[in-house]
């Protein structure tokens, strides 16, 4: 039975010869081999079985096939270009799309919807060219349960988020930061990860081991290199034993409460946990972070701070950062510094 071919001029010849013999257009459909469904579309696009005529239907669709087909956007190499340069910087199809429809409206040679996009990637892969879709993020999630006695219980005395400052659940200021490490395992080198709440603004650390006394530097070092201790607020963390000094920890950034998330509730922390996966577009788990600089990890933190969000309308968190700060001046208070 054949599915994708057009209907030929001597089957819409037999048709109408066969609707003026009454018959059905099961009948027919059974007879030519076709789908019902062809034959319904086939008899309304022409006027309905009553007025079905061979010779108008053929011109039809010979009419309709020398129309020019629409031009596909992907054909404008300056958006082609745009694509392939945010792709290699870790961008989504979504936020390339996001940022366009900012600047450029619907119709525009630069405006294009994330769906056509992801179409087009896909496409591109099915014919082998695979260098756009092994720039897109495969998030796997898993989860592991441990037997055995529960490793939360190693860390003393912690502080729950019933002591967390109030005001970080609303996200309306700088400075509530949610805390991680990224790791591979069998290496001992890391990454500490540190994101604010509300604006995604995320500040990166090399760990040389997995020592909470590693953590601590890392953390204290990368923070005071931006000049940002004195504005943080709070920090909410798992209970990795990295964290395990977490009262060191307060006192090196200057008080502030280092608070502890339930067990299994990673979404109490999701900005964090969004950002590692982000992060694992640029430290697969081929890397070995003993080999990166400081500077290399500075410079993936700035591409993500420089990214589009769609949380944010597609600006990215550097701008978010900024309007909070103009807020913050804005009802009376003493300037952040940056």
């Amino acid at each position: 039975m054949r599915h994708h071919e057009h209907i030929r001029e001597e089957e819409r010849t037999k048709t109408e010869a066969w609707l003026g013999a009454e018959w059905t257009q099961e009948q027919i459909a059974a007879q030519l081999g076709r789908p019902l469904r062809t034959i319904e579309k086939e008899l309304a696009r022409n006027g309905g079985a009553a007025a079905y005529r061979a010779g108008a239907a053929q011109a039809r669709a010979l009419a309709n096939r020398r129309k020019p087909r629409r031009k596909s956007k992907l054909e404008f190499k300056p958006l082609v270009a745009m694509i392939d340069r945010r792709l290699k910087r870790k961008w989504s199809p979504e936020q390339i799309s996001g940022v366009q429809a900012r600047k450029h409206a619907p119709g525009s040679a630069w405006y294009l919807s994330f769906q056509q996009l992801y179409r087009t990637i896909r496409q591109r892969q099915a014919s082998g060219q695979t260098e756009w879709s092994g720039l897109l993020r495969q998030a796997r999630r898993r989860f592991r349960r441990r037997g055995g006695r529960s490793r939360f219980e190693r860390i003393r005395n912690p502080r729950g988020l019933d002591q967390r400052p109030a005001e970080a659940e609303k996200r309306t200021r700088f400075g509530d930061i949610e805390s991680d490490s990224l790791r591979i395992r069998g290496q001992v080198a890391g990454l500490a990860t540190h994101v604010d709440r509300t604006t995604g603004f995320t500040v990166l650390g090399l760990l040389d081991d997995r020592g909470a006394d590693a953590y601590n530097r890392a953390t204290q070092e990368a923070f005071a290199r931006l000049g940002l201790i004195p504005q943080l607020k709070s920090m909410t963390v798992d209970h990795g034993m990295e964290f395990a000094a977490h009262a060191q920890l307060e006192l090196a950034l200057g008080g502030i409460p280092v608070c502890f998330a339930p067990p299994h509730q990673p979404w109490i922390r999701g900005t964090n946990e969004n950002t590692n996966g982000l992060l694992r577009g640029y430290f697969p788990k081929t890397v070995r972070f003993d080999t990166l600089t400081k500077k290399q990890v500075d410079a993936v933190a700035h591409e993500l701070n420089t990214r589009a969000r769609k949380r944010f309308g597609f600006l990215h968190p550097t701008d978010m950062v900024r309007l909070v700060l103009l807020r913050h001046a804005s009802r009376g208070a003493p300037p952040i510094e940056k």
